[in-house]
């Protein structure tokens, strides 16, 4: 199976026969998740009957925060997150931008706790990324298969209060196509105080993110 998303749709049934659904040893192996299964009437365009297909044009990618329950000494100079992502082939590569605003209404600049981004390849490989802000020194180093990976960052004005961080991946000409909230934090006198990170989401997107 290629890495990203594959569509697999049956043979025509009359609706009284019983589908299940069960992988080789080798699919099970590759650590495959089931998203999703629709009815048609007929088959999906360009899609043949009782054959896997890939989809490239789609985007596959989830992200995961620490888990609540880690303790805040823990979290003083490390709040780590994670995405796992396939990017379709495109003319140029992706970017991977981390916001922290003002919460609930904070808006660039004066509200605008800082900004990181890193690039995505198009290549329509697999990659992991990782993400570490010390919310002290607002500086974020990240990860791209384990490897130390170079990240762009500006600072804001705001240093006390509540804060949230969101991820977000933009074309080269820069149209937003994904949004996934991370977490929210809160620092005081140059301590983190509270953190509340948001479930581990899942997302296919389609092209352009239409």
């Amino acid at each position: 199976i290629p890495e990203g998303l594959s569509r697999y749709v049956t043979s025509p049934i009359t609706g009284t026969e019983q589908l299940t659904i069960s992988p080789t040893a080798a699919i099970a192996a590759q650590q495959t998740t089931l998203l999703s299964a629709s009815l048609w009437s007929t088959p999906p365009p360009g899609i043949t009957p009782a054959q896997l297909s890939p989809a490239p044009d789609l985007m596959l990618l989830q992200t995961s925060s620490q888990p609540a329950s880690t303790p805040l000494d823990n979290l003083q100079s490390n709040i780590r997150s994670s995405l796992r992502v396939v990017a379709p082939r495109a003319a140029g590569d992706y970017t991977i931008t981390l916001d922290a605003y003002v919460e609930p209404w904070g808006t660039h600049p004066t509200g605008h706790f800082g900004s990181w981004s890193v690039v995505l390849p198009a290549d329509a490989a697999a990659h992991t990324y990782t993400f570490s802000l010390n919310p002290i020194t607002k500086e974020v180093t990240t990860t791209r298969d384990n490897a130390p990976l170079q990240t762009f960052s500006w600072t804001g004005h705001p240093t006390e209060g509540d804060f949230s961080m969101t991820l977000s991946i933009r074309q080269k000409d820069g149209s937003l196509i994904a949004t996934v909230p991370l977490y929210l934090f809160t620092r005081q006198s140059d301590r983190l105080t509270a953190y509340q990170p948001n479930p581990p989401a899942l997302l296919v997107v389609p092209p352009e993110g239409k």
